[in-house]
C-alpha cells in the first residue's frame, strides 16, 4: 500500500611528518571552500526530504525560504518535503508524548531519502567543557543514522547544518562581552560539526560565519535578524536560507535575484501549516497517547487524515506550478510584516469524507490507538 504523504522512489540509478601537515592544511582549505559538485545537495526525482533539529529547523517551515529554493532548484523533481523540527531537540534528547515514536521510527514512517539535520545551538550551552562530549554525541548520532535505510532501500543522504551566531540585541539581553563569549563557544561547536561531518563523509553547511556577517550589516542599518538573539525572524531566514543554499551548491553568491517567488513561498507556508496540524496536533496525549482510550473509535486520527488529504493536494499544486529561477527566492527582501500574519486558507470541501482518507502511518503512530 502506498502511504499518502510519500511515494515510492525511482531507482536512479611524503615523509610522514610532512604528509600529516599537508593533510591537515588540505582539510582546512576544503572546509572553507564552497560546496563542490560532489558535495552539493544533489537530489533525485520523487525523493522524500526531511528537516529535523531544534527551533531553527522547526521555524524553517514557518517561513519556507529554503524549501522554496529546493523546488526552484529542482522544478520537475516532485520532491516531498516534511519538517519534523521540534524546539528544544538535541541529538540524543527528544522528549515526546506517548506513542509519538522515536526519531528513527519517524524517519522510517516518512521514508526519508535525505535528512537535513540542524543541531548544535542547544548543545552549545554546555560551554567549552562540553565540546568533547558534543563530538562524541554527534558522532554517535550521525553514524547511527548513516546505517539505517529509512526508505527501505538505501541509507539516507545526511546534511549537517551548523547553528547561527548569537545576535547582539543590546541590554537587557546579553550584550558586548557576553555575546563575544557565546559566539566563541558557538564557533567551537561549529568547528566540531565540520570535523565530524568530514570524518563521516556527510555534507556540512556552515551558517555561523555568513550569519555573523549578516548580523553585522543589519546592525549598521539598525535592523535585527532575530527575535531574541538566537531565533531568526523573517528577514533572518531570508538571509540564512540564501547562505544555506550557497553552502550546498544550489546557488552561487553572485547570482542576482530576478523577480520573486512569493506566491510559491506562500503555497509552501500553507502546506507546512497544514502538515504541522497532522504532525504536531494540539494535545496528542488525547489522540494517540495515554488518554486515547477515551474515544470510542479512531475519530481524531480520521480527522487528521482528512487534513492530510489537503497536504497532498498542496504538494501536487506546488509540483505543478511554474517555478522561477532560484535567485528569485531572494528577489524581495522582507519589509516588516511576517508571512504567518495572514492566516492559511483551505477549502474543507476538498476534504475526503471522514474515514475515507488514505491511512497515514505517521499519524497512526505505531498503527493503532491504545486499547481499553
Amino acid at each position: 500500500m502506498d502511504l499518502p504523504f510519500y511515494r515510492k522512489n525511482r531507482q536512479i540509478s611524503t615523509p610522514q611528518g610532512v604528509g600529516l601537515v599537508l593533510a591537515a592544511l588540505v582539510s582546512v582549505i576544503m572546509l572553507q571552500q564552497p560546496a563542490s559538485a560532489e558535495d552539493r545537495l544533489q537530489l533525485q526525482p520523487e525523493q522524500n526530504i526531511v528537516f529535523a533539529g531544534n527551533t531553527f529547523a522547526e521555524r524553517m517551515a514557518l517561513y519556507g525560504y529554503f524549501e522554496t529554493a529546493l523546488y526552484c532548484a529542482y522544478p520537475k523533481h516532485n520532491l516531498t518535503v516534511r519538517n519534523l523540527g521540534w524546539s528544544g531537540d538535541e541529538v540524543d534528547l527528544m522528549p515526546r508524548a506517548d506513542n509519538t515514536g522515536s526519531f528513527e521510527e519517524n524517519l522510517s514512517w516518512h521514508k526519508a531519502d535525505v535528512v537535513i539535520l540542524c543541531f548544535g545551538m542547544n548543545e552549545s550551552f554546555a560551554g567549552k567543557e562540553g565540546l568533547e562530549q558534543w563530538r562524541t554525541r554527534l558522532g554517535k548520532f550521525v553514524s547511527g543514522l548513516n546505517a539505517q535505510p529509512f526508505n527501505g532501500k538505501s541509507t539516507p543522504k545526511l546534511v549537517l547544518v551548523s547553528p547561527i551566531s548569537h545576535e547582539d540585541l543590546g541590554a537587557p539581553m546579553p550584550t558586548a562581552k557576553a555575546i563575544e563569549e557565546r559566539n566563541a563557544i558557538l564557533k567551537a561547536y561549529t568547528n566540531v560539526m565540520a570535523e565530524v561531518a568530514a570524518d563521516q563523509g556527510i555534507v556540512f553547511a556552515d551558517l555561523f560565519e555568513p550569519m555573523t556577517a549578516q548580523m553585522a550589516m543589519a546592525a549598521k542599518e539598525n535592523r535585527t535578524l532575530t527575535v531574541n538573539g538566537i531565533h531568526l525572524n523573517e528577514r533572518g531566514y531570508f538571509h540564512a536560507s540564501r547562505a544555506l543554499a550557497e553552502a550546498l551548491g544550489l546557488v552561487s553568491a553572485d547570482t542576482s535575484a530576478t523577480g520573486n517567488a512569493e506566491s510559491l513561498r506562500r503555497a509552501v507556508h500553507e502546506k507546512n501549516y497544514l502538515y504541522h496540524l497532522c504532525w504536531r496536533p494540539l494535545n496528542p496525549y488525547y489522540i494517540w497517547g495515554g488518554r486515547a482510550w477515551c474515544w470510542a473509535d479512531d475519530q481524531p486520527m480520521d480527522e487528521l487524515e482528512q487534513i492530510g488529504a489537503l497536504v497532498r493536494q498542496r504538494d501536487e499544486a506546488i509540483w505543478n506550478s511554474d517555478k522561477p529561477v532560484i535567485g528569485a527566492v531572494w528577489g524581495q527582501i522582507p519589509q516588516g510584516a511576517e508571512i504567518w500574519e495572514v492566516p492559511a486558507k483551505f477549502n474543507a470541501e476538498h476534504m475526503p469524507k471522514k474515514g475515507e482518507a488514505i491511512r497515514m502511518e505517521s499519524v497512526r503512530r505505531n498503527g493503532a490507538r491504545p486499547k481499553r
